[in-house]
């Protein structure tokens, strides 16, 4: 009499359904777009590359540069990251990022704290080469869809801008809806784009020289206040919990 064996049942381990879940999580995902587009997650908007930015003024400790962004892009973003052009002389600079608290141009003088929000003081910049270089990272600055805010770079040991009274094109960059107006940009019948000494008069028009790095607001968990920048933020996929627990 042949011997009978029972039928084969496979039973998956915990580790592959968890695999499977996660992939086909993963995969929905991708196929619904549920994700932020790729293209406008960490993109920037610089200066960097434009012969006529070409950081050949600027001032020594305690100057500081304007400029002014406006976000078109038909969401929120945060802003993250900056870069700057500096000279070797001032190697191992101390950037600071402030906004305006109202209004997005005008002179910045007389300099009054109180008319400024500092969102990020960085540390020491390198400088080995005269150049441009990350400044600051790992901010999370909320600009909300179809606002402009005006915003002042300064530099401890000096500031590097571009122009000298002249006007100078262009005088606007954009990305993705995301722009940086620099120099005789006017909004509101002002300039954007004043350079110098913080505790002076300021000069313009003089041309912010760097750029900055956004990314969407909606690609990270928990939405902060219009203008603020809380120090700890989880920019992650957004899954619905309820698939995890499945």
């Amino acid at each position: 009499m042949s011997p009978s064996y029972a039928p084969s049942i496979r039973i998956p381990s915990a580790r592959s359904t968890v695999r499977s879940r996660f992939l086909a999580i993963m995969s929905l995902i991708v196929l619904t777009g549920f994700l932020v587009p790729i293209g406008l997650i960490g993109q920037t908007v610089t200066s960097n590359g434009t012969l006529s930015y070409n950081g050949g003024n600027g001032v020594g400790a305690g100057g500081g540069i304007t400029f002014t962004v406006e976000n078109l892009s038909g969401g929120d973003i945060l802003i993250t990251d900056l870069e700057a052009y500096w000279q070797t002389g001032q190697n191992g600079v101390i950037p600071t990022l402030r906004v305006r608290n109202v209004g997005a141009s005008g002179t910045y003088t007389p300099f009054v704290a109180g008319d400024w929000t500092t969102i990020a003081v960085g540390s020491a910049v390198a400088v080995p080469a005269n150049g441009y270089y990350p400044t600051l990272a790992g901010m999370t600055y909320l600009l909300p869809n179809g606002t402009a805010k005006q915003f002042m770079l300064e530099g401890s040991n000096g500031i590097r801008y571009s122009g000298t009274g002249t006007a100078i094109t262009p005088n606007s960059f954009t990305t993705a809806g995301v722009t940086i107006y620099n120099g005789d940009f006017q909004i509101a019948g002002l300039n954007v784009g004043y350079g110098g000494l913080v505790s002076g008069t300021g000069n313009t028009p003089r041309y912010f020289t760097g750029g900055i790095t956004f990314m969407p607001a909606a690609a990270c968990v928990g939405t902060p206040t219009a203008g603020s920048s809380p120090a700890v933020r989880k920019c992650v996929p957004v899954v619905p919990q309820h698939w995890l627990h499945r």
